[in-house]
């Protein structure tokens, strides 16, 4: 039975349920990525776990599906002439805009649940199979809470639960999060060294292409700034506020207003732009208790912020390099697979139709003149702007939002942010708002998962250890990390008084990439016996041409490359 067939059915199941058990409940969006899908919906009352069984259970109670579910053919016009007269879970208005003439839609149908499609379905399937997971997941849009159910084949889901960044967090330690502090991680010292190798590399890169400004701003500022700029409209919700001696303040939720004033003190005239402006900064946005979930949704986070403050004939040019640095990005950590979108604007917005018609023309021109396919996301742009979105696809072809280029003409001036052009005349700069990685605890929640923990050598909080197997190494072990140490190489010693096979166990648990082993003939010959984290062992090579490797495969950024002796 083909995979995807099995998952397009379940999620069928899933969404008949929730029209079922959930009275009243209203999908929104659903989706298969993979052996993983996902179903969200509005509902009005609080979503317990107790509904999340029920659901299941009634989808395992259908043993007999092929005399429970109707299926017939249905051409484009009478589509939508049957969808209006039944009044179905689908707005008749939004189906009109996915509807293409001349295509055969096959609708299912169990009670009095309509369903389509554009592919037949065999339901000749294993039921026991389908299994619901017992999390529910929830966000904000548009002041509504969307719930989102998800499921998995259950030889798929075995994979995950093997490899999520929950359970190998306990062996690499990477971050704990307390219930004094919901939602706000507490970096152990392994997950600072990925966190600081990760800005390391972002900055790097960055300065690689073009002059930035990197900077430091505050948390907390007041509120007449995040008034100006509108944030404190769109994201009430969210904001985190506090009085101080009558003064009415922000905890920022993001990174942008902070920018824009660097930009006044900074910029005076033309030949100042652009003005590239950067910061890991730290936001703090006040989720629901119900949607915090690890690293991947936080209440405070760090966002690789960048702000870049141009005039119109620079705009195009630092768009197209902004999106070649994310997609070099991307690839250096493995991302082959990624999906771009134009988030259109949303029904509340600033700003007038003229100048959204023109941002928006904009970034379809880029994306068609790089000859980059993309999806319109009607209504999901920012309230000041459109904007290209990123989802990775991870090693279970899950999807991740993780960058965002966005178009800004009307922030710059309702701050009075502005320069002296070549005429002498005042001009309003144009901002784009862009993030690579996003939230950076996110990320590490992300590629924690892709690479099964198994980090490539650069990221790897301890690149190297040194056995001894009895103490007569001792000497010789310290000998060999003071000089990998002086080459600033992450490297440990493991000189306990514990078996070879032990300590090797133990190291290879917490995926070190490289156990260099030094037993007597290693001592005697001067030489280093290695296993790697690929399972390959390399007897008694010299230590310089080891290092030399190394240090080539932590500067070339490779993940998991071999070491070839």
């Amino acid at each position: 039975m083909n995979i995807n067939n099995s998952c397009s059915i379940y999620l069928y199941l899933l969404k008949y349920s929730i029209n079922k058990m959930l009275v009243h409940s209203y999908i929104v969006n659903f989706g298969i990525i993979k052996n993983y899908f996902f179903c969200d919906f509005i509902y009005k009352k609080n979503i317990k776990t107790k509904n999340i069984y029920d659901i299941e259970k009634n989808i395992l109670n259908l043993n007999t599906l092929n005399k429970k579910i109707l299926k017939f053919n249905i051409d484009n016009i009478n589509l939508l002439k049957y969808f209006k007269n039944n009044k179905n879970i689908y707005s008749y208005n939004n189906l009109k805009k996915y509807t293409k003439s001349n295509i055969i839609y096959f609708i299912y149908k169990i009670d009095n649940f309509i369903d389509i499609s554009l592919r037949e379905f065999n339901f000749n399937i294993n039921i026991n199979n389908l299994n619901i997971e017992k999390k529910i997941y929830q966000t904000w849009y548009k002041n509504k809470i969307i719930y989102r159910i998800c499921g998995n084949e259950k030889n798929t889901l075995d994979i995950i639960k093997n490899n999520n960044n929950i359970k190998k967090n306990k062996f690499n330690k990477l971050y704990y999060i307390f219930k004094e502090s919901p939602g706000m991680i507490f970096w152990n010292n392994n997950g600072v060294i990925i966190f600081n190798e990760l800005e390391k590399y972002i900055t790097e890169k960055l300065f690689l292409y073009d002059n930035y400004f990197k900077v430091k701003t505050p948390i907390i500022l007041n509120s007449s700034l995040w008034n100006k700029t509108k944030h404190s409209i769109f994201y009430s919700k969210n904001i985190y506020n506090l009085v101080i001696n009558n003064i009415n303040y922000y905890i920022k939720p993001m990174n942008c207003p902070c920018h824009i004033k660097f930009f006044l003190k900074e910029v005076k005239s033309y030949k100042d732009l652009p003005y590239r402006i950067l910061e890991f900064g730290n936001c703090h946005r006040n989720e629901s208790s119900g949607s915090l979930h690890n690293l991947m949704r936080t209440r405070s986070f760090f966002q690789d912020d960048t702000h870049i403050f141009c005039s119109e004939k620079d705009l195009e040019n630092e768009i197209i390099k902004s999106i070649n640095i994310i997609f070099e990005v991307y690839n250096i950590f493995n991302f082959k697979n990624i999906d771009i979108f134009l988030s259109t604007r949303p029904n509340i917005k600033i700003g007038n139709e003229d100048i959204w018609n023109n941002s928006e023309n904009i970034i379809k021109n880029i994306l068609n003149k790089k000859k980059i396919i993309f999806n319109i996301n009607c209504g999901n742009g920012a309230f000041y702007g459109p904007k290209i979105e990123f989802v990775l696809k991870d090693l279970y072809n899950r999807s991740w939002q993780c960058g965002t280029i966005q178009l800004d003409f009307f922030t710059s001036k309702n701050l009075d942010a502005s320069y002296i052009d070549n005429n002498n005349n005042k001009k309003f700069p144009i901002i784009i708002h862009r993030a690579i990685l996003g939230s950076i605890e996110r990320f590490i929640g992300i590629i924690s998962n892709h690479y099964l923990n198994k980090y490539p050598l650069w990221l790897s909080p301890i690149q190297i250890i040194i056995l001894s197997i009895t103490e007569k190494q001792i000497d010789y072990v310290k000998k060999i990390f003071k000089k990998i140490l002086f080459l600033k190489i992450r490297v440990k010693i493991d000189i306990r008084n514990k078996t070879l096979n032990y300590k090797i166990r133990e190291h290879k648990l917490n995926n070190i990439p490289y156990i260099i082993i030094c037993g007597e003939k290693e001592k005697k010959n001067k030489k280093i016996t290695i296993k790697s984290i690929n399972n390959i062992n390399y007897y008694l090579i010299s230590l310089n041409k080891f290092l030399k490797k190394i240090i080539k495969e932590i500067n070339l950024k490779k993940h998991n490359e071999i070491f070839n002796g």
